[in-house]
């Protein structure tokens, strides 16, 4: 999905752009309800900085979802599409992103933000359907298989990963998760 491009910043706004929006991704993974005021302290601004760039909490949230996703667009787009395995290093590469983002999704389901919910879905599937396409084409994933599954599969992921109290276990959750349902997805021999 296309974004709007943005006014160039001055380097030190965008500096505490970044600072704020990684010290809050660390801050809201360990405890989601982690106040906009610790987050401005903890990242060295004061308020009214962190409220320049992020009017809001759902703002602060949108951004981090926002950059999050790219991340992880730049991660598959850095798989070579004729890798056999391609299929495999990308449902494992979102699966551990759902994992370290867990406690950012659940905040943001809390917090209704249902458009930037169904956005994130809407580009997760677009990154799918290629390298699902592909690695049918190779012949390592069945023919059957459709986006669609693809994305139950993740719901399914994100269930198993909800159920860890802290990172390490959802990384663990996320990991024996694809484990566990990766098989359904390969192509028996001979296919």
């Amino acid at each position: 999905m296309p974004t709007t491009p943005q006014p160039a910043r001055r380097s030190d706004s965008q500096r505490n752009r970044d600072t704020i929006l990684s010290v809050a991704q660390e801050l809201l993974s360990e405890n989601a309800a982690t106040s906009l005021s610790e987050i401005a302290r903890r990242s060295g601004v004061g308020p009214a900085t962190l409220y320049r760039h992020f009017p809001d909490r759902r703002a602060l949230l949108t951004a981090l979802s926002q950059d999050n996703l790219e991340e992880l667009e730049q991660a598959v787009a850095s798989v070579p599409e004729d890798d056999p395995d391609r299929f495999e290093h990308v449902l494992v590469q979102v699966s551990l992103t759902l994992a370290r983002c867990a406690p950012l999704t659940r905040i943001l389901l809390d917090e209704r933000l249902t458009s930037a919910g169904t956005a994130a879905a809407v580009r997760v599937e677009s990154l799918f359907e290629p390298v699902l396409r592909q690695s049918q084409s190779l012949g390592t994933v069945r023919r059957d298989a459709e986006t669609s599954d693809v994305m139950f599969v993740l719901n399914m992921i994100q269930a198993a990963i909800a159920t860890a109290d802290d990172a390490t276990g959802r990384t663990a959750a996320a990991r024996r998760a694809v484990r566990v349902v990766l098989p359904s997805f390969l192509a028996p021999p001979g296919e």
